[in-house]
């Protein structure tokens, strides 16, 4: 006999766990004859071809209202199905990576795509870098607690940038952060923040790139 797994759990463990969303993911697998209205169980050998097909045609959120608010913004006529937090296409469960996608959809609305960081630790820097993979936002990084760097180690940082941010609220010696702000051009985006952490970061810049600027 064929080894065989509850449609219930081949569901549950690709997000999908409310009604609604189970609901609509059996009428697809029935569409594309991979079970019927009958069956309670999918044989094995069929799994990989229905999460392949769940994942190709189902987008899953969280019932967090800001990546429902993102979800139907990125995928517009496609109503996203409420599923587990781990699952979620927009935060993936983690509240950092939430404020990552928000930030690059600001970045994008405002058309920058290059960020020069001064300040922050190797650690968060990774973290940050790992966020936006998936997105088009450059990003460099500075290191505020090393050596002072020169205007010439700094210059074609500061030519490469759209945005300079100074996260004040992390070591960053006042030896780093003036090579490089006192040579940014009047046409460089400059902005301070001052919460820590990273996720406080990303919120910081979002405040910073949507608030109204004086003509």
């Amino acid at each position: 006999m064929d080894a065989v797994i509850p449609i219930a759990r081949l569901l549950a463990d690709t997000g999908l766990v409310t009604p609604e969303a189970q609901a609509q993911a059996r009428t697809l697998l029935e569409q594309h004859g991979l079970t019927s209205p009958r069956k309670q169980q999918i044989a094995m050998v069929k799994v990989d071809r229905a999460r392949a097909l769940l994942t190709e045609h189902l987008r899953i959120t969280c019932d967090n209202a800001e990546c429902m608010t993102l979800a139907a913004d990125t995928w517009p006529g496609k109503a996203p199905l409420i599923g587990a937090p781990a699952h979620c296409a927009i935060c993936g469960g983690s509240s950092q990576r939430r404020a990552a996608r928000f930030l690059a959809v600001a970045l994008g609305r405002v058309g920058i795509s290059r960020v020069l960081l001064l300040g922050g630790t190797p650690p968060q820097h990774a973290t940050l870098r790992e966020l936006f993979a998936a997105d088009p936002i450059a990003l460099r990084t500075v290191d505020g607690s090393t050596r002072g760097h020169s205007a010439a180690e700094a210059a074609p940082h500061v030519a490469w940038a759209q945005l300079l941010v100074i996260w004040a609220s992390t070591p960053l010696h006042h030896k780093v952060s003036v090579a490089y702000t006192s040579q940014a051009p009047a046409t460089l985006s400059v902005i301070t923040v001052t919460r820590r952490g990273v996720e406080s970061l990303c919120r910081g810049i979002i405040a910073e790139v949507e608030r109204p600027r004086s003509r």
